[in-house]
């Protein structure tokens, strides 16, 4: 018998979270990784979508749950996700945001592009996660929904001959 993923849920901060919405944003992010990333051509690419999504998650996060909020969260899934990658391992997380988003910046540079390219998957998963838990799926995606979002290729116009 075939798994109905729409019937599953999960408790996540109390409230009930289907695994497909929640794969859903996970793949928002998969998305959003530019096509160059993708293709494993410089970790500097990784570090500055990685740096720019920051930014993005920032200013749109810091008037809902402040600048404070906004740098605990980071901070709790920086060290969350350098579980997996070390080398992400801050040497003191009380350092403000600005210094370690430039430590994970530089850390990001100096791994292959692969590798950079799955701890900043992993570092947004894991925020993304965190956040779900403290104000739910439903706000979680209104929020992030803007930072995740794709434009669509333009069509393509066809020439006259």
């Amino acid at each position: 018998m075939p798994l109905n993923i729409s019937k599953i849920t999960l408790i996540v901060g109390g409230a009930p979270m289907s695994i497909a919405e929640r794969e859903l944003m996970f793949e928002a992010i998969r998305r959003a990784m530019p096509a160059e990333v993708e293709r494993n051509a410089d970790s500097s690419l990784v570090a500055n979508f990685t740096i720019n999504k920051l930014h993005q998650i920032s200013k749109y996060l810091t008037p809902m749950i402040g600048l404070r909020g906004v740098e605990v969260l980071f901070s709790r899934s920086l060290d969350l996700t350098s579980k997996e990658f070390a080398w992400l391992t801050a040497t003191d997380p009380r350092l403000d945001k600005a210094t370690q988003m430039a430590f994970v910046s530089e850390q990001l540079q100096a791994r292959e592009s692969n590798e950079a390219s799955k701890a900043s998957y992993t570092f947004f998963a894991t925020f993304t996660e965190l956040l779900i838990s403290l104000i739910g799926i439903s706000l979680t995606s209104r929020l992030l929904e803007p930072i995740w979002a794709t434009v669509p290729p333009a069509p393509q116009k066809e020439s006259k001959s």
